[in-house]
């Protein structure tokens, strides 16, 4: 369910399938909804989605359930966590794709399996991403994890805000903190930070 301020934002639908929801926002740009489901090859929806719509030129939100954790932490109950090809084909869309996350406040964990006690599970399936040319238009974008009713899933709360204009030479840091649990990930830090020293 897509809720929104009319007040706010003008929404128009231009594409819906089983698997999402394509928006175009006025004063925006562009959304896209995912449709909960058990799709466990969402990364390849999202392949899809951005071969289609050719979003690297507009400012462009993935808001959903993404249906696949990234890290370690994500993640409390049930089997152990490991990189499988899904979760490195998802943590790979979002690199190439140079995809943010929005930060979030309230409870991590945005789905339960709703058991008690040892077979409880809990996870953070659902997620914001945003592409670069958010930050170029100057908007942030975070995300409140409300209280879950009735539900699986924690319904999200999305906040678009206009940043300050950055000044001239100042440039942005981005890190991912998933990055450290990668298995090469400090031989390619040390590779690239000697190859690249002046």
């Amino acid at each position: 369910m897509l809720i929104w301020n009319k007040n706010v934002f003008e929404i128009n639908c231009v594409y819906k399938n089983d698997q999402y929801i394509n928006v175009i926002a006025k004063h925006f740009h562009g959304m896209t909804c995912l449709i909960p489901g058990t799709n466990y090859r969402k990364s390849k929806v999202l392949w899809d989605i951005y071969k289609e719509l050719e979003v690297e030129q507009l400012s462009w939100v993935i808001v959903g359930d993404m249906n696949c954790i990234r890290k370690r932490s994500e993640k409390m109950g049930g089997r152990d966590f490991f990189f499988s090809k899904v979760v490195n084909d998802f943590n790979y869309f979002i690199e190439e794709k140079v995809l943010l996350e929005a930060k979030h406040t309230g409870i991590q964990f945005t789905w339960t399996n709703n058991k008690k006690r040892e077979a409880r599970i809990v996870a953070r399936l659902d997620r914001v991403l945003y592409n670069e040319e958010c930050i170029n238009r100057n908007y942030e974008i975070k995300v409140k994890h409300l209280q879950r009713v009735d539900f699986d899933h924690r319904p999200m709360l999305i906040f678009y805000e206009k940043r300050r204009k950055k000044r001239k030479g100042e440039t942005s840091f981005i890190f991912e903190h998933f990055w450290f649990e990668q298995k090469d990930f400090r031989n390619i830090v040390k590779e690239n930070w000697v190859g690249n020293r002046m």
